[in-house]
């Protein structure tokens, strides 16, 4: 009773957390990560998609006319990497050049500087934060706790006149596998006041639930793990429900996989293609649940 207890209360954490994103991004699989010394021109970096849909303090698209970013992730498997190049509408001001030593700031400006937020495998709960500046100063913080973050990651920035670039390197080897996934944002902060000076990807700061989905693995090899996961999973539940209402539930998320192929394989937009897939993945849970109650005794299969 008390694993039933205990499935019920995460059900409803579920749904609490069910909050659908309105992006996704990728991490692009290569070989041999790029060198983290701030030059974004590394021939690597071309193998990741490039994102510059960076929206104001009030979630409305951010034109360029007002300076523009452009973000882009890589992995090898070992290391996340995150580029960043800005193109400001003022001059930067002067800064002294700090080396990046593994050594956190408890002093820090919030101006001229990216917020990176890594949730590794999404757990919509505990997240890092690591405020990067243009000087390559960075203060960072784990669940909260500013001494939990890895002092393990690389930094290097670069300036010249209006534009500066940033590379950051975050280890998490065992995390990055073809078909995982975290939660990701970034945001950026000039130094202006806030209605015209901050530039987030994906929702506020600090709001893990909000965070978009970050896929480990370029989209196509995503997503062909993720029907090959759901289809696993409607194979193996046909052998316990051959016939009733889950198994015309069956039919249906069987029907929705193979429509969600042809549209994914039409071009589909990642974020519709993400959200039809988990979408059709809640439907299943459904069935799994239904199993978890009858093997406790709670014959609910209706016909």
């Amino acid at each position: 009773m008390n694993r039933l207890v205990s499935t019920v209360i995460v059900l409803f954490a579920g749904v609490a957390l069910a909050i659908p994103p309105r992006k996704v991004i990728s991490a692009a699989r290569v070989d041999k990560g790029p060198v983290v010394d701030g030059d974004l021109s590394d021939e690597v970096w071309r193998r990741a998609e490039c994102r510059s849909d960076f929206e104001d303090a009030l979630s409305q698209p951010k034109p360029f006319s007002e300076g523009r970013s452009d973000l882009r992730l890589l992995t090898d498997g070992e290391w996340l990497y995150v580029g960043v190049r800005v193109k400001s509408i003022v001059q930067l001001p002067p800064m002294e050049d700090t080396e990046w030593k593994g050594t956190f700031t408890k002093k820090f400006k919030f101006n001229w500087c990216h917020e990176i937020f890594l949730d590794p495998m999404r757990t919509r709960t505990h997240h890092y934060q690591y405020v990067v500046r243009a000087d390559r100063t960075c203060m960072a913080q784990y669940a909260g706790d500013w001494n939990g973050a890895k002092k393990e990651v690389k930094i290097a920035t670069k300036r010249d006149g209006d534009v500066w670039t940033l590379e950051f390197a975050f280890p998490a080897k065992g995390q990055l596998e073809t078909g995982m996934e975290w939660g990701f944002d970034l945001m950026r902060n000039d130094g202006y006041p806030v209605h015209s000076g901050w530039y987030v990807f994906s929702g506020p700061s600090n709001t893990p639930q909000l965070f978009a989905p970050l896929l480990i693995g370029g989209y196509k090899e995503w997503f062909a793990l993720a029907f090959a996961k759901t289809q696993s999973r409607i194979e193996g539940y046909r052998k316990i429900f051959t016939k009733g209402f889950m198994s015309k539930q069956l039919d249906y998320c069987q029907k929705e996989l193979d429509d969600l192929k042809g549209c994914h394989g039409r071009g589909a937009s990642p974020i519709n293609t993400y959200l039809r897939w988990t979408a059709n993945e809640s439907a299943l849970n459904r069935v799994d649940d239904e199993q978890f109650l009858i093997e406790q005794g709670f014959p609910l299969e209706r016909k």
